[in-house]
């Protein structure tokens, strides 16, 4: 990390207070910002070394689970005109069958990382209403990913719904969260982004809406041991 990123986190996070400030009347103190600049700017120094590395090794394919897990991959939509989020999410099992998806519409967003974890939960809760307690976790968000295999408490605006997160996964036998590519996460995102489809929740058990549909044939026939 350099001055440069010190610089473009430090006017971000002005330009976030204002804003809070004007449209929510909620003030933050010169302390406040200059720690959230600090915890931030730590957090891409973590995460940044790692990325030219997971670039470089991971498969851009989508793989399969081993049985008898089943693999969740999610991704959200944000909105910063209208402050609010849409999530994708995809369960399928170890030969690429949809078990089932959703999506769910999420006002009051203020940020894209905040859209990824409500992402995060939405997709923790949809296994739990299937009945799935064996699953890996994949999203395209390395820094709600990193947050969510952590085990030390979150810090950060996010902290809420992380801990939601992960207290929701400890109930399940076995879950696990993974980092995967955008090239591998296309079901879930343009679940995401099909603003063709009504504003509000939708579900699907054992389908996906019809523009997903092309992707996932596409994953089904990359398909490769994991």
């Amino acid at each position: 990390m350099n001055r440069l990123a010190l610089l473009v986190i430090t006017l971000w996070s002005l330009w976030y207070a204002r804003n809070k400030k004007v449209h929510e009347a909620n003030s933050q103190t010169s302390e406040q910002i200059c720690a959230f600049i600090v915890s931030y700017y730590r957090e891409l120094e973590f995460i940044a070394p790692k990325l030219q590395l997971i670039s470089s090794t991971q498969n851009s394919l989508w793989q399969a689970p081993d049985l008898p897990l089943v693999k969740e991959n999610f991704d959200a939509s944000f909105s910063s005109v209208d402050k609010a989020s849409w999530s994708g999410v995809v369960v399928r099992n170890s030969i690429g069958e949809i078990m089932g998806a959703c999506r769910r519409f999420s006002p009051f967003v203020a940020s894209a990382f905040m859209a990824e974890a409500y992402a995060a939960l939405h997709a923790i809760d949809l296994l739990i209403d299937l009945g799935f307690d064996s699953v890996v976790i994949e999203g395209d968000s390395l820094t709600i990913i990193k947050k969510l295999q952590a085990s030390s408490s979150d810090l950060s605006e996010l902290s809420a719904v992380i801990f939601e997160v992960q207290a929701k996964a400890k109930t399940l036998r076995n879950c696990s969260f993974n980092f995967t590519p955008r090239a591998s996460n296309q079901v879930a995102h343009i679940i995401a982004k099909d603003f063709s489809l009504n504003s509000g929740d939708r579900f699907w058990v054992e389908e996906i809406p019809s523009s997903a549909l092309r992707a996932a044939a596409s994953d089904c026939r990359n398909l490769r041991p994991p």
